[in-house]
């Protein structure tokens, strides 16, 4: 057993599978051929500075609460240095513990410590100013933003990204990882990312909150800079994953040149893709290793503009482009054949386009819709006619979802084609997300078929006439994988039947009733269907 115990790779696996720090914690103690393999696997991810702090001398530091007029921040411990730090001061921690962090999350929360901006300086300097003195084989930092800190706006002025960065992050190519989406720095926080960016070759995953980095990321050529030729080296082709909340037209052809760029989502909320419009060519050398693109723009049809600078017949398995505005007639066409003429039928296995996502609108005061105004924009796209049989050679398709404003047209033809065309469909949503006066052509037969002949379909959006529902219909087949019933636009007469219905073949499954959280309309299909499920709808 001694013998096994000398062989750190051995121990090093043991340790790997034991989740809990007090259980590590005690093998540390336990002999020296565990303490270096516990050490290591208790240290390689920490989440604030408070292992950090635990390591000085209690003499050295003072608590008190974060000055601030908001009662929530004032919560806040705010840790001061009473002396100069030295070297003795930070011996423990450095010679036994800073090798070993290889992982630093910063999560905002309302009982967080942070070090006063003397206390961070005063670290530097006992550190002899080296970069990534206190984490010097760091691997990834991020500081994510939490529910608590999203919803107080934690200010730049807590997170202290000018003064922490340098101290953790150093010169070395260690860094992979770098995300910063939680926070409203200033600009001396700006230029520090900036040179994090610059001291990290290899860097593999980026996420940045650009728009919330400073007021002048949106117009100024940060994120540009960033890429622009001049700037690109060889430290760019190794980036995988990228996640912004802007970028210009300018930088979209920078970007479609990384040759191992997987994954880029793009959270365009002030249409800076538009401005200036970026020139859309396409070609088989961009993006050629793009896999997944998530697009949340202002306008469907900005989103549409991005997709069309992948290559013909491009490898992505997942597309998604969402706007919060409701989409137009064309604007939906335009976002359908785009994503037809540049994804694969071989590839393609998460089709995503939606308007209405996250609406500019305070959802604690839903709206109204009076579907018997007759200004009401009811009327609209009566003869709208968007179709989804470009997708149906799609064979790879798990996950569909193609709801507008004009929504899309599905016939009886199509519902018959849909089982062979798409047999590991998981997701098909193709309701409406807004009220309009066309009626559905598919009524609850069709809904039965579905269900029916998709074994694995977990939520389904599809409007049909259930009028002639009587409610002793049953499915042959017993239970079904079914969770969620999108139902809004679908006409009823009798929530009796329907709800017979549901409770002998659909039991368990939650119907959703309105188009979205925040619209409530007088329409009076959607009143009987919320008889019986109106405290379901989400």
């Amino acid at each position: 057993m001694d013998n096994i115990l000398q062989i750190y790779e051995l121990t090093k696996l043991v340790c790997e599978e034991i989740n809990d720090s007090p259980t590590l914690y005690a093998m540390a103690l336990t002999c020296h051929a565990l303490s270096e393999p516990s050490l290591d696997v208790l240290w390689r991810n920490i989440y604030s500075f408070e292992p950090l702090l635990c390591c000085l001398p209690p003499d050295l530091l003072y608590e008190s609460n974060f000055t601030s007029e908001d009662s929530v921040l004032s919560k806040i411990t705010l840790v001061g240095n009473r002396r100069t730090p030295t070297g003795a001061d930070l011996d423990r921690y450095l010679s036994c513990y800073a090798r070993r962090i290889q992982r630093f999350v910063l999560r905002p929360t309302e009982k967080m410590k942070i070090m006063s901006t003397e206390f961070l300086s005063a670290l530097k300097f006992a550190t002899g100013g080296v970069p990534g003195a206190l984490c010097p084989n760091i691997k990834e930092f991020y500081l994510l933003a939490t529910p608590w800190s999203a919803h107080h706006s934690i200010p730049g002025l807590i997170i202290q990204l000018a003064s922490t960065l340098p101290l953790v992050i150093g010169e070395s190519d260690s860094i992979e990882a770098f995300g910063v989406l939680a926070a409203s720095p200033f600009s001396d926080d700006v230029q520090a990312i900036y040179e994090v960016l610059q001291r990290a070759p290899c860097i593999k995953t980026l996420m940045l909150s650009i728009d919330s980095i400073s007021p002048n990321a949106l117009t100024g050529p940060i994120f540009d800079n960033w890429l622009a030729p001049s700037g690109l080296s060889p430290r760019w082709t190794n980036l995988e994953y990228l996640q912004v909340d802007s970028i210009t037209g300018a930088s979209v052809d920078h970007l479609a040149s990384l040759p191992n760029l997987a994954t880029f989502i793009l959270a365009d909320q002030m249409d800076v893709l538009a401005n200036p419009p970026c020139v859309v060519t396409s070609n088989t050398e961009k993006f050629r290793a793009l896999r997944e693109l998530r697009v949340h723009s202002r306008r469907l049809e900005i989103a549409t503009r991005l997709v069309r600078h992948l290559p013909p017949r491009s490898s992505l398995r997942i597309l998604e482009c969402t706007t919060p505005q409701p989409a137009t007639l064309n604007e939906a066409t335009d976002a359908i054949y785009a994503a037809e003429a540049h994804t694969s039928p071989f590839t393609l296995e998460s089709l995503r386009l939606e308007d209405c996502v996250v609406p500019d609108l305070d959802q604690s005061q839903p709206l109204d819709f009076d579907v018997n105004n007759p200004h009401s924009p009811l009327a609209r796209y009566l003869d709208a006619n968007i179709r989804i049989s470009c997708f149906l050679p799609f064979s790879r398709l798990r996950e569909l979802s193609l709801c507008f404003y004009p929504r899309v047209s599905v016939s009886p033809e199509d519902i018959a084609l849909i089982p062979t065309s798409w047999p590991n469909l998981t997701v098909l949503n193709l309701r409406g997300t807004f009220p309009i006066l066309r009626q559905p052509t598919l009524d609850h037969t069709h809904l039965v078929y579905l269900i029916e002949r998709c074994p694995s379909i977990r939520v389904l959006g599809l409007p049909v006439d259930v009028r002639r529902v009587q409610g002793t219909e049953s499915i042959p087949g017993g239970r079904f994988p079914l969770q969620k019933l999108y139902v809004c636009g679908s006409p009823i007469d009798s929530s009796e039947r329907v709800q017979a219905f549901m409770q002998t073949n659909l039991p368990e499954v939650e119907v959703v009733v309105r188009y979205q959280t925040w619209l409530y309309t007088n329409s009076e299909s959607e009143m009987v269907w919320a008889e019986v499920w109106g405290d379901i709808g989400d």
